[in-house]
């Protein structure tokens, strides 16, 4: 299916066609698990299908609300995102920095009791 097939649906149709594709789509995950699955390529092609539709659905939505919000709706389709409040990291805990800290440090091996003992004693 290709976009300018889509754009001829209606919306009914679209709601179908979604429908269908959709368990296209699951069938040939089924078939992956109990049998062999003749064109890998089908997986592709039923959700870039699935993307058209979906997309050409939200087309007519984003048109039937500006065109009922009226003329100043329409400069305005979608909202934008704010921008992201630059922010700087601080370290978990103190010291945890690039060289502070225990954090990439050398390990010490930390022996007690009768261990102590006897690594002391070899020390001397």
């Amino acid at each position: 299916m290709t976009g300018e097939e889509s754009r001829k649906l209606k919306d009914a149709e679209i709601k179908a066609e979604i429908a269908s594709r959709r368990n296209r789509l699951f069938d040939l995950r089924s078939q992956t698990v109990t049998e062999k699955v003749d064109d890998v390529g089908e997986f592709k092609r039923a959700r870039r299908d699935i993307a058209r539709l979906l997309t050409e659905r939200r087309a007519r939505q984003i048109k039937a609300e500006t065109s009922a919000a009226g003329p100043k709706a329409a400069e305005k389709v979608v909202p934008t995102k704010p921008a992201k409040k630059a922010t700087t990291r601080t370290p978990a805990r103190a010291g945890a920095g690039k060289k502070g800290g225990r954090v990439g440090g050398p390990v010490r091996k930390r022996v007690s009791g009768r261990a102590a003992g006897r690594a002391a004693a070899r020390a001397k």
